[in-house]
């Protein structure tokens, strides 16, 4: 399944980036890929989605459709998805696991 992100994620940064056609095939593979590793994570760790990481995890699946279906904000969000991204994987462990709710 990450693999499957992975190439995902390259192909809808190249649409975005370069502005190119059919972005959006990529950004649903995207969506689609997370949202199953999410679901895993989820249902290997019942208390994920009451800690921060997996309410950041939604968060970042609204973003990735908020980049599909909003074309003139694709490139801001992106960025600010790549930045969002990195924080949270690489913030400590009890920060991941904070429990939020």
């Amino acid at each position: 399944m990450r693999a499957t992100h992975l190439v995902a994620l390259a192909g809808f940064a190249a649409a975005v980036l370069a502005a190119g056609p059919n972005g959006w095939r990529w950004g649903i593979m995207l969506l689609l890929s997370g949202a199953l590793m999410m679901a895993l994570d989820a249902w290997s760790e019942p208390a994920y989605l009451r800690q921060l990481q997996g309410v950041a995890m939604l968060l970042k699946l609204l973003m990735v459709a908020a980049m599909i279906l909003w074309q003139d904000g694709q490139q801001a969000l992106f960025w600010l998805l790549i930045a969002y991204s990195a924080l949270l994987s690489h913030a400590p462990g009890r920060i991941r696991h904070w429990r939020v709710i």
